[in-house]
């Protein structure tokens, strides 16, 4: 079985997750979906940049990452949701958003982490502030993502 994965070529995780799906699972991997058994759209605004014919004739499974209501095209939605024949939801949250908005069958199942990247560290809090010139008596809140919806 081969798989098309298409990211949004924006320099964003979901490309990162492609480069890694590719370089991991390479016996599973196609990079022209005419050849795919299916064709795994990381995202959900770029799907149309692949022929709607081969979308038909293919198994297509949409990851849904979020889904901004303030921001939601119904309309744009539903010409994806033509194509797509399984979601995959980052969370049981975006899961039961998306459940409003198809029939079609929603799986939560969140994104592999790559543990050459993501490591445990065994430095202490302390020395993490000493290392990083953070101070010691403020209160430390991180964020290891890039959301910004299309802009830089």
């Amino acid at each position: 079985m081969k798989i098309y994965v298409h990211a949004p070529g924006e320099n964003w995780i979901l490309d990162r997750y492609k480069q890694e799906w590719d370089q991991y699972c390479i016996s599973n991997s196609t990079q022209n979906p005419e050849d795919a058994d299916i064709i795994w759209l990381l995202d959900g605004y770029t799907w149309d940049r692949i022929d709607p014919n081969i979308l038909r004739s293919k198994f297509v499974v949409n990851t849904i990452t979020h889904i901004a209501p303030e921001k939601f095209d119904r309309a744009a939605f539903d010409r994806k949701d033509r194509f797509v024949n399984h979601y995959q939801a980052m969370s049981a949250k975006s899961a039961d958003v998306a459940r409003q908005y198809t029939t079609k069958p929603i799986t939560p199942l969140q994104f592999w982490v790559n543990e050459n990247i993501w490591k445990v560290t065994s430095d202490t809090t302390n020395t993490l502030r000493l290392k990083y010139n953070l101070p010691k008596k403020r209160i430390l809140v991180g964020s290891f993502q890039r959301d910004t919806e299309g802009h830089d």
